[in-house]
């Protein structure tokens, strides 16, 4: 999921990282599925041939609990939830089953899809030029505002040291804007990497939080000051006795909100950067100075057509007239001419 979207795409073509990328993921799908299979049938069938209850070949010591957690990390639990807590056992089995689907069904789609596309000649629609560049402003506004309002709220969520890169950043972002200083197109890319790569390790840290491993040693007396410090505080833990269940700690709202804020911006950040990666890398500056220039050209050039329409005769005006006026705009010269004959 992190690297997903650093993963190049061709466009004519389903060949190289892409199409290894979504095969790796639909194999490993695959053995985790069938290595979870595998696992359960174990437990049953060691439980029917040994005369014991289900999963107590977990307990080797009676009531150890090393390797339940153990197992427990790499995605291997005991299902044998009561009737009323059946939810738990599709909680934990459905996700394999999913992923197996959903994974084998996007790569025989991309597959065919690539291959009609490759076949067919026909020239892809053309657009307007000027709809599409207006609509490319759209969308990469509207995603820079999205991410700096994701950033603000993820330093507001929950205040720790973590946090505090959000803080300077949208704080940072937001001074240098209303300086009015150039934004370049090849930095601020850079600085949305930095924040993309920070944004996967804080998850990737919230979401170790909640293994019991270290939990164990968050929730120590000398360590639960540090651990809240940090920000790494656990939002789920689990029993021994029930390795199937998971109860909720006791915390305010924003522990929960924050890791689905920080998965909003690593989505945002990610589908940014596969929008921008094959573009070119200009200023953002120089394309507001470009527009405005071209703005200009057309003021001139509409100014220039309407001083070479007023001085040109008016020829359908005189072609308009009524017999009257035209025979009195012929009577005018010869007056004239009738006057210098006089003269002589």
């Amino acid at each position: 999921m992190v690297i997903s979207p650093l993963i190049p795409r061709k466009k004519q073509s389903f060949n190289g990282a892409f199409r290894t990328h979504i095969m790796v993921i639909m194999i490993y799908s695959i053995l985790i599925s069938l290595a979870q299979l595998i696992f359960q049938l174990f437990l049953v069938i060691y439980a029917s041939v040994s005369d014991e209850d289900y999963g107590e070949v977990l307990h080797p010591n009676g009531t150890s609990c090393s390797l339940v957690y153990a197992l427990q990390m790499i995605g291997f639990q005991r299902v044998d939830a009561p009737s009323e807590e059946l939810y738990h056992s599709f909680r934990l089995l459905l996700p394999d089953a999913v992923m197996v689907i959903v994974s084998v069904i996007t790569f025989i789609t991309l597959t065919k899809l690539y291959k009609v596309s490759e076949q067919s000649d026909s020239p892809a629609p053309k657009t307007s030029s000027r709809k599409s560049g207006a609509l490319k402003k759209y969308v990469e506004t509207f995603g820079a505002l999205t991410i700096f309002l994701l950033m603000g709220a993820c330093a507001a969520m929950v205040p720790s040291a973590i946090s505090v890169f959000y803080f300077l950043m949208f704080f940072g972002i937001l001074i240098y804007y209303s300086l009015h200083l150039p934004f370049e197109k090849k930095s601020y890319g850079v600085l949305k990497m930095v924040i993309y790569v920070y944004v996967c390790c804080h998850m990737v840290l919230l979401y170790l939080c909640q293994f019991h491993f270290l939990q164990t040693w968050l929730d120590a007396p000398e360590n639960v000051y540090y651990s809240r410090i940090i920000g790494m505080t656990p939002l789920v833990k689990t029993t021994c006795e029930e390795p199937w269940a998971i109860e909720l700690e006791d915390h305010s709202w924003p522990y929960f909100v924050n890791p689905l804020v920080l998965f909003l911006l690593f989505t945002v950040l990610g589908i940014d950067y596969s929008y921008r990666r094959d573009r070119p890398a200009t200023s953002l500056t120089n394309s507001m100075e470009s527009s405005s220039l071209s703005r200009a050209d057309s003021l001139r050039s509409s100014e220039r057509q309407l001083l070479v329409a007023e001085r040109q005769p008016n020829y359908d005006s005189i072609g308009s007239q009524s017999p009257a006026e035209e025979t009195a705009l012929q009577d005018v010269p010869d007056a004239a001419a009738s006057q210098n004959s006089n003269k002589y």
